[in-house]
């Protein structure tokens, strides 16, 4: 969903009615984000893909749960052909997060 007029107390009224947090940019591609933390401080679990901030921020199992390969070097989703093996990969443990969650 995009919010164009989106401020903190919109945020906080829906945070307040998620059960879920779902962040999941391909690995290597967003450095960090804030989406997860805000969601964590307002007491929402959020499923992420090992991704910048949020493998510092949620422990697997305890406060949210992660997914996916944590890839250091950048991968062009557009043009490197193993950027699809990964997909399906992230996606398959993100689907079996997700249902266990």
């Amino acid at each position: 969903m995009y919010l164009h007029d989106y401020d903190v107390s919109k945020a906080r009224i829906l945070f307040q009615g998620s059960d879920l947090l779902l962040f999941t940019p391909f690995s290597g591609w967003k450095a960090c984000g804030t989406s997860y933390v805000r969601a964590l401080v307002n007491g929402v679990p959020v499923i992420s893909s090992r991704d910048g901030g949020a493998i510092e921020l949620i422990e697997d199992g305890a406060n949210g749960w992660l997914f996916g390969r944590d890839i250091r070097e950048f991968i062009s989703i557009y043009g490197d052909p193993q950027a699809k093996t990964i997909d399906e990969s992230d996606y398959a443990e993100f689907s079996s997060k997700l249902v266990i969650s």
